[in-house]
């Protein structure tokens, strides 16, 4: 589907970077390549247009593949949808021990604990946007710049005016890939007419002051464009073979941290399929295909997703995990919730943007009773365990250079 209208400050962010593209490519033909070509004896105009042929189906790929991530409409949340209940109670009411369950473990007995109810339930709680006052699919975030929650939501990019999202990731590599290619291939073709002064066999014309300015020009904006987006599409590729997002590696990265601190177990990531398995699910299952502009070929419709070999569906739903030692706010603290009666009618705690109070006193009248410490700890605190100890699963940041000195 397409977008709403641009608003004039995108126009601006439109207009600069067609102007750039456009630039880069005209330029280069008219005021370097032509002049020389058409007056040098020894080229003919089949070589002229065997040089620039590629060139200019390169830029209509850029130009295709920009026109599609400004205008699709990177994918909206239904209105109210609900996620499925059914696998976030099995989750929450299954017994634990399988792969990527954040049970704890009681250090001093060396064994398993299961977490309790509401420790899975703070975990797993379902995900909730206070902003657009709904539930948030699997990998749906929202953005503040668009002001709504977005499907598979990437980031917000201000060149193009525009989320990068479930419908719209696709135009978005192939945009980056096709720069990357255009860009190296216009820096060969402009060395090469730089280069032809040593040339001892051929004919050489000396440039004329308005070439020299072109060659000048484009060499100082296609150089850090190269550079910039290279180093952009490099991240991009490497996301889009272990499917991830940006934010995503952000919550990889929240979770590690976690578990290094040892407040949940090792967790699986759950979309990462394998890099083929990858690449089809946004591509399509045509590697011929991957690389064309419009070819819109992603599986699924954005709301639900395939995951990785022996992690249930419902895993998805799950992720990421909440830090359960997370403050959180007391029930008589908060003002009714839209949604609350529909979380008590699935045995869920009030409250979808907060967890219950696991630890500690705040909120022990307001729920009733407190859940119970992680095993062997005797203190509400994280960070001890047994006799006042640190607690035995934190790991420092800097523990891998430690050992290796």
């Amino acid at each position: 589907g397409r977008r709403k209208p641009l608003k004039w400050s995108e126009v601006i962010w439109v207009t600069l970077t067609s102007c750039l593209i456009s630039v880069l490519g005209v330029t280069s033909q008219v005021f370097i390549i032509w002049p020389y070509y058409l007056k040098t004896p020894s080229f003919s105009r089949s070589q002229l247009l065997a040089l620039l042929v590629p060139f200019n189906l390169g830029l209509f790929a850029i130009f295709a593949n920009y026109w599609l991530c400004v205008t699709t409409n990177p994918g909206d949340v239904p209105l109210g949808w609900e996620p499925e209940w059914e696998a976030l109670e099995s989750e929450t009411h299954a017994p634990s021990g399988h792969e990527g369950h954040p049970n704890y473990v009681d250090h001093a007995n060396d064994r398993v604990e299961p977490p309790t109810l509401e420790l899975k339930q703070a975990i797993y709680r379902p995900r909730y946007c206070k902003s657009c006052a709904a539930f948030k699919p699997p990998r749906a975030h929202h953005c503040k710049t668009c002001n709504k929650c977005v499907l598979r939501m990437d980031h917000h990019c201000p060149w193009l005016a525009n989320c990068v999202g479930f419908h719209n990731y696709a135009h978005f590599i192939r945009f980056l890939f096709w720069v990357d290619v255009t860009c190296t291939y216009h820096l060969v073709m402009v060395s090469l007419r730089v280069l032809d002064r040593f040339n001892s066999w051929g004919y050489w014309r000396e440039p004329t002051s308005r070439e020299m300015l072109w060659m000048v020009v484009n060499y100082v904006l296609c150089i850090p464009v190269l550079l910039l987006v290279g180093a952009f599409s490099i991240y991009h590729f490497y996301c889009a073979a272990t499917n991830q997002t940006t934010i995503e590696s952000w919550e990889k990265d929240r979770v590690q941290t976690m578990i290094r601190r040892g407040k949940i177990r090792k967790l699986k990531y759950p979309y990462h399929l394998g890099v083929i398995s990858n690449l089809t699910t946004t591509f399509g299952s045509n590697p011929l295909l991957w690389c064309m502009p419009a070819a819109n070929n992603q599986e699924g419709d954005g709301l639900k997703y395939r995951v990785a070999h022996g992690i249930d569906e419902g895993a998805q739903f799950r992720w990421p995990p909440k830090d359960p030692f997370k403050p959180t706010i007391g029930h008589s603290e908060r003002e009714p919730h839209p949604y609350d009666e529909l979380y008590s009618q699935h045995g869920w705690r009030e409250g979808p943007d907060q967890g219950p109070p696991l630890f500690g006193d705040a909120g022990a009248d307001s729920w009733g009773q407190l859940s119970p410490l992680p095993p062997g700890a005797t203190s509400p605190s994280p960070f001890t365990y047994g006799n006042g100890g640190f607690n035995p699963r934190l790991v420092p940041s800097n523990a891998d250079a430690l050992r290796r000195r």
